[in-house]
């Protein structure tokens, strides 16, 4: 991955950016959770050996669906691989950031103001990843 497809990247559409990466990596041959009580994370979902992390497509509308205790309370659908696409950490982190634009209700009125806007909890845990690899 160079500057230049991280400048594409940055420039399309949340839902964009999931059919591309989606495309670039493939899809995803298993659901998340084996099962729809969410109790056990289906372990051939993971790519890690690859470097590649698993993003649900639905936190757009629900956070935290890798958690079992929230994925429960949300539908099912949200965790078959058909709703899943994998990417790197810089993607997974610019997929949270475009997340968390679509989820910002007011514009900011303040620079002071994006270190809450920046620090949902998705993008928060990407970055302190990435801090832990430097």
């Amino acid at each position: 991955m160079n500057r230049a497809e991280i400048e594409v990247e940055l420039k399309m559409p949340y839902e964009e950016l999931s059919s591309y990466l989606m495309e670039k990596y493939g899809s995803a041959l298993y659901d998340y959770f084996h099962t729809p009580e969410c109790k056990s994370k289906n372990k051939k979902v993971t790519r890690t050996s690859e470097g590649l992390y698993c993003h649900h497509i639905d936190e757009d509308k629900g956070g935290c669906l890798s958690e079992s205790s929230i994925a429960i309370r949300q539908p099912f659908e949200w965790q078959r691989k058909e709703r899943l696409v994998y990417c790197n950490i810089l993607e997974h982190l610019i997929l949270h950031i475009k997340i968390a634009v679509l989820r910002q209700k007011a514009p900011l009125k303040r620079p002071d103001d994006i270190s809450g806007f920046f620090t949902t909890g998705g993008i928060y845990m990407i970055c302190a990843d990435i801090n832990d690899m430097f």
